[in-house]
């Protein structure tokens, strides 16, 4: 995996948010990555349209976004914090419309965040996905 950026360039970018927004955008970053390894468990059974590599790996760049360190203790308990919250209310076992409602409540905002860091964390700059 090709890490982006350097913690003080990510951190620079989200200093250049209003302070607010730069938390709030975080805060979802954080929230989708544990979105995506979520559905990681998910798949093929109940989530046909991303595999389960795929799914880790969106959760992954999502939580560089959080912190570049994606092995330091504090990205861990982030992303286990953000996982428990999502998995937490979902029927056991898991359903095709526990699925489906978690899908409703996340998809939407966490694909407006992926493309970006998708490409900031893979290093697909360049390609049709995505920005130079």
């Amino acid at each position: 995996m090709k890490v982006p950026a350097t913690a003080a360039c990510i951190t620079a970018a989200l200093l250049c948010l209003p302070q607010g927004r730069a938390q709030g955008r975080t805060q979802q970053y954080a929230q989708c990555s544990g979105y995506y390894y979520t559905l990681s468990f998910a798949t093929p059974e109940f989530v046909m349209d991303l595999t389960e590599q795929q799914a880790k790996q969106a959760a992954f760049a999502m939580l560089m976004k959080v912190n570049p360190d994606i092995t330091s203790p504090e990205a861990i308990r982030v992303l286990g914090e953000n996982w428990n919250a999502l998995q937490a209310p979902l029927p056991r076992p898991l359903t095709q419309q526990g699925i489906d409602a978690l899908r409703a409540g996340h998809d939407g905002s966490c694909r407006a965040l992926l493309r970006q860091a998708w490409c900031d964390a893979y290093g697909d700059h360049g390609r049709s996905t995505c920005d130079d």
